[in-house]
């Protein structure tokens, strides 16, 4: 089954419906933003790989993210942990009444935890808990969990400004963030199954 010809819902279905429905114009740049998206992802977890599509300056702030992340205790013994797999996809029948389908950064059965890595231009904990809000990371981390079955989500944001800055939520069933991801994926379902379903 390919991931992207699927007749299931991902949670970047739901946001480019809520997208449409409210009018939010994409950004100009916005192919520039998607392979700077790649590039960070790659520059993490396959830094053995060539970083395509970027500048020299962004390959550069791409490095010194990616020295941030493997410095962190954390994130390192996460991803160096033997079962963890990077964007492993997962499909279920019946998540919040669609065939679902998710493929997160990384994961890992064992510590049943999702990671999910983010690039911000933010410099403070409160403007990457803004940003979570603002960009709907809630809603993918409860769409995540949902669809994997997972106990928690980590989500680690590391600035864009100040690629030394790394700021990380932790997300389960019982965080507030969840909660309010589950309202997002709930009108979103519906909004989807009106115009699509």
């Amino acid at each position: 089954m390919s991931y992207f010809n699927s007749s299931y819902v991902s949670n970047s279905d739901l946001k480019e419906i809520m997208s449409r429905l409210s009018g939010v114009q994409k950004p100009e740049n916005i192919q520039q933003i998607y392979d700077f998206g790649s590039a960070f992802h790659g520059g993490i977890l396959e830094p053995h790989k060539d970083v395509p599509n970027v500048s020299d300056n962004d390959k550069q702030l791409i490095s010194r993210m990616h020295k941030t992340i493997w410095a962190d205790d954390l994130l390192r013994n996460m991803i160096l942990i033997p079962d963890f797999r990077r964007e492993h996809e997962f499909y279920r029948e019946n998540i919040h009444g669609v065939k679902a389908r998710c493929k997160m950064d990384g994961s890992s059965k064992m510590m049943s935890t999702i990671l999910e890595l983010k690039g911000l231009s933010v410099s403070t904990y409160k403007a990457f808990i803004e940003a979570v809000d603002r960009f709907d990371y809630d809603q993918g981390a409860a769409w995540y969990l949902d669809v994997t079955r997972y106990k928690q989500c980590l989500i680690a944001g590391i600035s864009k400004k100040e690629p030394d800055r790394l700021f990380k939520l932790l997300i389960d069933r019982d965080h507030q963030m969840y909660k309010s991801g589950v309202v997002k994926i709930k009108k979103s379902v519906s909004a989807w199954k009106m115009l699509l379903g």
